[in-house]
């Protein structure tokens, strides 16, 4: 077709180190504790255990020194897990303290 083209690219030279930086993230996750979460839905997972399993996947994997996280919870009110800690993996890694801090997390 006129005006239709494709193009395929491909690179053998990895990227720098200053490529692969970034900035560090400041997040907030909001974790839904309500009833509704003890739904059986995710192939056969109920939804708390999804969003728990997945909260401590992205703690051990995208969390990098520097960044904060603050964990909320919320069903008819918000109450907060964990306060805004920076990831410090320098002298102690804190990232285990965090998920463990997750077994704290029960549905209503």
């Amino acid at each position: 077709d006129i005006g239709k083209m494709w193009v395929q690219m491909t690179t053998s030279v990895a990227p720098s180190q200053q490529q692969l930086e970034r900035h560090p993230f400041n997040l907030v996750f909001l974790v839904d504790i309500s009833g509704s979460m003890n739904s059986n839905d995710f192939n056969g997972e109920y939804r708390y255990n999804a969003a728990i399993e997945f909260l401590k996947k992205f703690i051990e994997t995208e969390l990098q020194e520097g960044d904060c996280i603050e964990i909320l919870l919320f069903d008819t009110s918000v109450k907060q897990l964990l306060n805004h800690t920076e990831i410090n993996n320098k002298y102690y890694n804190n990232k285990k303290d965090i998920i463990e801090k997750l077994k704290e997390i029960k549905p209503s």
